[in-house]
Parts: C-alpha cells; sequence; structure tokens
C-alpha cells in the first residue's frame, strides 16, 4: 500500500503561484537586468531579471486556496500569502519575477 506524502510549503506555494497566474493574468509590461559584482572574485557578475507586470484583478475573488492555515488577500497593492510559518508580501507587479524564482525551487 502506498503512503501518501505530505505536502511541503514549496509545493504549496507553488500551486498558490500557479492559481495566482491563472486567475489574475499578469501581462508583462517591461523587465530590467541588474547585477552585482561577487564578492572574493575579480570581475565576476552575478545578475537577474526583474519583470513588471499589470494584473486583472476582476477574478481575484473566486482564488480558493484548499490549504488549512493559508490565507490569501489580494489587493491591486499588495498581495499577501500568510501562513503560522511564513508571510510573503509583494506588489502585484513583481508576480512574474517571483514566480519564476518559485518555480525553482525544489
Amino acid at each position: 500500500m502506498k503512503t501518501l506524502q505530505p505536502i511541503t510549503q514549496n509545493e504549496k506555494l507553488k500551486f498558490i503561484f500557479d492559481k495566482l497566474i491563472t486567475y489574475l493574468s499578469p501581462i508583462e509590461t517591461s523587465k530590467k537586468r541588474d547585477y552585482t559584482y561577487d564578492p572574493g572574485h575579480d570581475n565576476k557578475k552575478r545578475s537577474w531579471v526583474i519583470y513588471y507586470a499589470t494584473c486583472n484583478f476582476m477574478n481575484k475573488d473566486n482564488i480558493k486556496i484548499p490549504f488549512v492555515g493559508i490565507s490569501l488577500d489580494i489587493t491591486e497593492d499588495m498581495i499577501t500569502i500568510n501562513s503560522e510559518n511564513f508571510r510573503y508580501e509583494f506588489a502585484p507587479e513583481q508576480i512574474l519575477t517571483i514566480y519564476k524564482r518559485i518555480k525553482k525551487l525544489k
């Protein structure tokens, strides 16, 4: 008999972000490459891309999260994912940047 593995925090976050992307339908408005020099390495840069987006908030009330103890609050100024173990707050315009980083989590 197969036993069910508990859902990890990263899997829950991926699920929530998939719902956010589906229901808010963000559209990329611009992107910017940013970088910093890696300390200890001569002239070695680390870079990343920051995506800016606009969202459609008409469907925000239709998003249902099936996990007990996790709440989702969406306004045009802030998206908040809250649990007893974590709290994520970010501007909706940053949703694509954060989504791309969340997808890389294991």
